[in-house]
């Protein structure tokens, strides 16, 4: 409790890795630590393990999934660690890219419109239609990714071949000037979802049989990665003290199910104390890759000391008990308390 901590979490394959970043002040000795300290674990279902130390210094780290393990940045400098050791990169075109990802041998950057892969030791620049407006990446593999973007033809999509950048004709759909807002990454090559993002809803596309599709506007803040999903999943911001997102399944361009609802279960004292933060500080909501389970990473702060639980949400997820009277349509039974359940609008709705 007396070691202020930074942290950052990220879902990679089947594991969640984490990084703690604690700086200088008491042990729980309350003996004086004069240096801050950097711990990274991979959490699995099967336990926590601590990874070797990295040759990051003691300082705040951004985390990124990469195939068979996570890679770690700080500025412009970048490590991977795969399965035993870490690896350094190199120095990346940009500080504090807006996307990052490892496939296989080659890593994906993106910052802004301008997109990047690293393959040989050296980063090289995708090329995308000159009067693009807005770029990102879409489903990808070991040997080449989908490229979207938006400008003078509309949306558009290509796929790109990593090993020598070539492209193949663009799919477009005309008249679609929205900026994508990020990734697509959910379903395959050949089917999945774009998004931007207004002000308080999302514009969907989707893309299948090599032709793009406008789909609805939903309630969302942003599409989640889910790079192993058949569908995408829509993330809606819920106004409270507890930053928790209730989760929808998109599905041909629209949300088609609630996934998740925030409620009183999630956190609440009602018998598994391992998973009750009874005084909650940091809270990161995670998606696995699937789209199988939400992940929530919570602080708990309970009699001087700090713990983290990794709690495993099964989706869809619904709560227990019903709702007398039963909920009209378009709302859905929540657990409120450990006593009562309340009606809800449904969020894919």
């Amino acid at each position: 409790m007396l070691r202020a901590p930074t942290y950052d979490a990220v879902v990679s394959g089947d594991r969640v890795f984490v990084s703690i970043l604690e700086a200088n002040g008491r042990d729980t000795n309350l003996q004086r630590v004069e240096t801050p300290t950097l711990t990274m674990l991979s959490v699995s279902p099967s336990g926590t393990t601590p990874l070797p130390a990295s040759p990051l210094s003691a300082a705040p780290t951004r985390l990124w999934p990469a195939s068979g393990g996570v890679i770690a940045v700080q500025g412009a400098r970048a490590v991977r660690f795969d399965a035993a050791a870490w690896v350094e990169l190199p120095t990346l075109p940009v500080t504090a890219p807006d996307f990052l990802l490892g496939l296989g041998d080659a890593v994906l950057l993106r910052t802004g419109p301008q997109l990047f892969v690293l393959g040989q030791g050296t980063w090289r620049a995708i090329p995308v239609a000159a009067q693009a407006s807005s770029a990102v990446f879409g489903p990808g593999n070991s040997t080449e990714v989908r490229v979207v973007f938006t400008g003078i033809d509309g949306l558009c999509t290509t796929r790109v071949t990593l090993a020598d950048l070539s492209s193949t004709a663009p799919s477009c759909l005309a008249n679609q000037t929205e900026l994508l807002s990020g990734e697509a990454l959910n379903g395959t090559l050949d089917d999945f979802h774009a998004w931007a993002r207004d002000v308080v809803d999302l514009q969907l596309w989707h893309f299948s049989a090599g032709q793009w599709r406008r789909g609805s506007r939903a309630r969302g803040e942003r599409l989640r990665w889910t790079p192993d999903a058949a569908f995408a999943v829509a993330s809606i911001d819920v106004t409270g003290t507890i930053p928790l997102q209730n989760l929808t399944r998109v599905v041909g361009g629209r949300s088609t199910e609630a996934l998740f609802v925030q409620s009183w279960e999630l956190l609440g004292c009602d018998g598994e104390l391992r998973t009750c933060a009874r005084t909650p500080g940091f809270i990161r909501e995670l998606v696995a890759s699937d789209g199988s389970e939400a992940l929530f990473l919570i602080e708990n702060l309970v009699d001087a000391r700090r713990s983290l639980y990794l709690k495993r949400v099964p989706l869809p997820h619904r709560d227990s008990g019903d709702c007398t009277p039963a909920c009209a349509a378009g709302l859905l039974c929540t657990r409120a308390s450990g006593i009562a359940n309340l009606c809800v609008a449904d969020p894919s709705r």
